[in-house]
């Protein structure tokens, strides 16, 4: 089944240079699989950005609020509009969404990763015409990083919105599964991250990696405690964090202070891979609590791809995997002991079991799950009362 239009309205990802996150892989996957006809992606980007593109896009007015348009190279549409979430955005994406449409609403699916850009192609209590696809991945109200009462309102809202009028709901762990069933939610499909393409010299070669390495963004779900704790216990054996600060979690000068502890930096993608291929073990060293059980860390999927060990505090997605193919750690001990396993070469054997999971998890199979799901609900007749 050949789908007319997909609508991908996702999150400004301009300032995630060097970390793909999860709307990016997902949307080059639907891409690839040409499921959909027409592939538009729907961005939302700060004035200052909208005002650098608007040389590089086609204007246009959707609602009588100014948006620009250029084609991908991949086919795919880009449009870039500068509308905070709000009253502005639902009028631009409703108009925007109702002439991409056309005549041809029933096969025409609009999905969501912003939970704040729900209101805007929904119809309040009358259903859309098209279908309505949200994506619930991390409970972003519960992030430090989505600050101000108003932002943390407005996610909330978008949660019930979708709860309440998306066709299908997506959810990259089990918490945010449950918690949008919990909202009312009638079909929550579980669709987890996955792995990138297993690199054919990893598979062939194993590298000896000496040192351990953390990769992501760095704020308040870093335990910098558990770091220093491991650094510590294991003083000939370089930490390597690699990622954005953020913010500085507590105990962060005492950390990076260690002779032992390297930053990096923001690194590219390919760059991150390399050094996860090259290293004992990737430590995932965040913080238990509901926001870190609603996140996925898509680095730890990038490990497996390699055939790197992952050594994880009990959270996502290494709590969730077949037992014995992450080391998951509920305390410090039982981490720097993972951790001097690693080092030690101990958890080499487990190799070939990680590169077969990776496999058997990669993006394209995400996005054959996805579309048949959507299609379902296409096929599904509209409920007046939905």
């Amino acid at each position: 089944m050949t789908l007319a239009t997909l609508v991908f309205v996702s999150p400004d990802t301009s300032a995630l240079r060097g970390l793909p996150n999860r709307p990016k892989m997902l949307l080059a996957a639907l891409v690839a699989a040409r499921t959909f006809r027409e592939i538009n992606v729907v961005n939302r980007v700060r004035p200052a950005t909208f005002a650098r593109h608007v040389r590089r896009g086609a204007p246009m007015l959707r609602g009588g609020l100014l948006g620009i348009r250029r084609r991908l190279p991949d086919g795919t549409t880009l449009i870039e509009h500068p509308w905070p979430f709000g009253a502005l955005e639902r009028r631009f994406l409703r108009a925007l969404v109702r002439g991409l449409a056309g005549q041809s609403p029933d096969s025409t699916v609009v999905w969501v990763a912003d939970p704040k850009s729900v209101s805007g192609v929904t119809r309040g209590r009358n259903p859309a015409p098209w279908r309505v696809v949200f994506d619930a991945y991390d409970a972003w109200d519960r992030s430090p990083l989505v600050r101000g009462r108003r932002r943390q309102r407005a996610v909330r809202e978008g949660y019930r919105a979708a709860a309440a009028r998306a066709d299908v709901v997506f959810a990259n762990t089990v918490a945010m599964h449950d918690r949008l069933r919990s909202l009312g939610a009638a079909r929550v499909v579980l669709l987890p991250n996955a792995c990138p393409p297993v690199d054919p010299v990893s598979d062939r070669v194993a590298v000896r990696g000496t040192g351990l390495i953390y990769v992501g963004r760095i704020h308040e779900r870093f335990d910098a405690d558990l770091a220093l704790a491991v650094t510590s216990a294991l003083p000939g054996t370089t930490l390597t964090i690699a990622g954005p600060v953020e913010r500085q979690p507590a105990g962060w000068e005492t950390l990076v202070a260690q002779p032992n502890v390297r930053l990096c930096g923001p690194v590219p993608s390919g760059e991150a891979r390399s050094m996860i291929a090259a290293s004992a073990a990737l430590v995932v060293l965040h913080r238990v609590d509901d926001y870190t059980r609603s996140q996925d860390a898509m680095k730890a999927w990038d490990a497996i791809a390699s055939g790197t060990p992952v050594i994880s505090t009990p959270i996502p997605p290494a709590s969730d995997w077949p037992a014995g193919l992450a080391e998951v750690c509920a305390d410090a001990a039982g981490f720097i002991a993972a951790a001097r396993r690693a080092v030690d070469g101990d958890l080499a054997s487990g190799r070939p079991a990680r590169l077969a999971f990776a496999r058997a998890n990669q993006w394209s199979s995400r996005a054959a799950l996805a579309i048949e799901a959507i299609e379902g609900a296409v096929a599904r007749p509209v409920s007046p009362g939905r």
